[in-house]
């Protein structure tokens, strides 16, 4: 009998248990208490569970049951815990890690994926971006000079370069394929832009500092790999200025393995219940030494979140007066940690005249961004530009949308196209959407010639016209375009014809193409580029006549 009430009362118990199991999640759901401190990473929560806004045509078409569905999902209670609960299951028993973007390697190293593509050359944007940006650095600099105002390119360093041997297998980077990286160190001495490169100078680091120079559940370099790079980079400025930049001492090292600051912001993204163990990692106070003839030089610094680390020290910071750092050329700090401040709202001439030292800072996985427009939006304040810019700066929209970027990079392989060449058509389509005037100014007809060629009906009626007048299809086609484009934009035709005939002109003409070879090369751009901007402005000179 004892033993029966016994196994009754245990099952009474364990039904109750389940029970809570089941019904406590829903119930902690309305009382809105953390058990768990919050998922790290950027989540948009949907919002909470609202029977309001049934609708009969959401019930029907399915769309109220998903979005109810994902509300609970999102809010339901121990959301937070039973997630970090799967991840710890994953992560300790699989080996799996479920965080976007974030690989696990070897010695349970982290790494972020778009590091990998850089280095295997999946987002290469081909020679001729890469080298228009290049040049337009360039004339920047030399530009720059006459203002006594010193720009750098900083090429800051990647985890995946660093501790390659430590990838995944799957992935090849040891390829001979052309990478944004080595194609830019190679035009940068091409056009002899001043420069450093911190990948080499950690990679020739390695193994000789009692403390990681990259932490193992980081993505950035260490404080201390970054207290490393200031030195060597104020070591560079002052060699190659004439300011004699303060030195700093390091003044002691604290050790912990509690990670500090960005050590571990992507082990942050893991979730896990209990963060893994951390090796030892060194912090440095460090001392500025303004001693006599030292000069703190006014700094503005373009660049990504390896640059805002630096901005971000308390010690580090001190090595400058008037520091100013653009992230991703987007926001303007330090006045963005007050309000709001963009800059593309700012007098950019202005902003890097008034500096002493301009460093444009950018890590591997962000070469494709093409310096977030910085070079292009910099050009155009200190020089004329063409009827082509409008399309540069196309390209820099498709550039700054990560998603649309990623389908590019799988369509240029389903396509067989390179990604420049698929960058340009997206680019193209662009400025043809945004602005039609701007995109019949460049192409004039031509944009016609394609579209008679792509219409069947059109491009037949054409053939026929062709075969009648004894003449070309492509004759007749450059015909027809010319007769529409003049008739329905008459003032654009104009300005296209004199331009077309003027740029022809200076090809014949031997001692007018030298001068324009000669200007073009003192300013860094190509043939091309200023026979378009010498024929923009002598129809400019023409329309003012007018």
């Amino acid at each position: 009998m004892n033993n029966q009430r016994n196994k009754d009362l245990l099952l009474n118990l364990t039904g109750v248990f389940l029970l809570a199991v089941i019904l406590l999640p829903a119930i902690w759901m309305f009382t809105g208490k953390q058990v768990v401190r919050p998922l790290d990473g950027a989540f948009v929560k949907s919002d909470k569970p609202n029977p309001r806004k049934f609708t009969y045509s959401g019930w029907f078409d399915g769309s109220f049951q998903s979005q109810f569905e994902n509300s609970v999902n999102d809010h339901i209670g121990f959301h937070d815990f039973l997630v970090r609960f799967h991840n710890s299951l994953n992560y300790h028993l699989f080996e799996s890690i479920n965080a976007e973007g974030v690989i696990k390697g070897k010695q349970n190293q982290l790494f972020e994926y778009d590091y990998i593509r850089a280095m295997e050359g999946e987002d290469f944007l081909g020679e001729k971006i890469l080298d228009r940006q290049i040049r337009r650095l360039r004339f920047l600099q030399k530009e720059l000079k006459k203002y006594n105002t010193n720009l750098f390119l900083v090429f800051e360093p990647s985890k995946t370069r660093y501790f390659s041997e430590l990838l995944p297998e799957r992935y090849n980077v040891a390829h001979d394929n052309p990478v944004n990286y080595s194609v830019m160190l190679e035009l940068c001495s091409k056009y002899d832009l001043d420069f450093i490169d911190l990948n080499a100078f950690f990679l020739q680091e390695k193994n000789r500092h009692e403390y990681p120079l990259y932490p193992q559940y980081g993505t950035h370099w260490s404080i201390y790999g970054m207290f490393q790079a200031m030195d060597t980079l104020t070591a560079f400025l002052r060699s190659e200025t004439e300011i004699s930049v303060p030195r700093f001492e390091i003044t002691r090292i604290d050790e912990t393995t509690l990670p500090r600051a960005t050590d571990f912001d992507l082990g942050y993204l893991l979730n896990l219940l209990k963060n893994p163990k951390c090796e030892i990692m060194g912090y440095p106070r460090a001392e500025v030494k303004v001693e006599e003839g030292s000069q703190k030089p006014k700094v503005l610094a373009v660049g990504d979140s390896y640059y805002l680390n630096i901005l971000n020290n308390r010690d580090l910071k001190e090595l400058f007066s008037g520091h100013h750092f653009w992230y991703y050329n987007k926001h303007a700090y330090p006045d963005q940690y007050a309000k709001e401040s963009l800059v593309a709202d700012l007098d950019i001439k202005k902003e890097l005249i008034e500096a002493d030292i301009v460093l444009v800072t950018v890590t591997e996985r962000f070469l494709y961004k093409n310096l977030w427009g910085f070079a292009d939006d910099a050009f155009a304040a200190f020089s004329p530009v063409s009827a082509s810019e409008p399309f540069v700066q196309a390209v820099n929209q498709v550039l700054s949308t990560d998603g649309w970027f990623s389908e590019l990079i799988d369509d240029a392989k389903r396509m067989n196209m390179t990604l420049g060449e698929l960058l340009e058509y997206h680019a193209d389509y662009l400025v043809y959407q945004q602005d039609k005037d701007a995109y019949r100014r460049y192409h004039g007809p031509l944009a016609l010639e394609k579209a008679i060629r792509a219409d069947e009906k059109w491009f037949a009626l054409v053939k026929e016209k062709a075969e009648k007048k004894g003449i070309s299809v492509d004759e007749a086609v450059t015909a027809d375009a010319n007769y529409v484009f003049k008739n329905n934009y008459p003032d654009i035709f104009e300005e296209w014809q004199y331009k077309t005939n003027v740029r022809q002109q200076m090809l014949n003409d031997p001692q007018w193409l030298s001068d324009i070879t000669a200007k073009a090369r003192e300013r860094y751009l190509t043939l091309e580029e200023m026979i378009e901007l010498d024929a923009d402005y002598l129809w400019s000179i023409r329309k003012s006549e007018n």
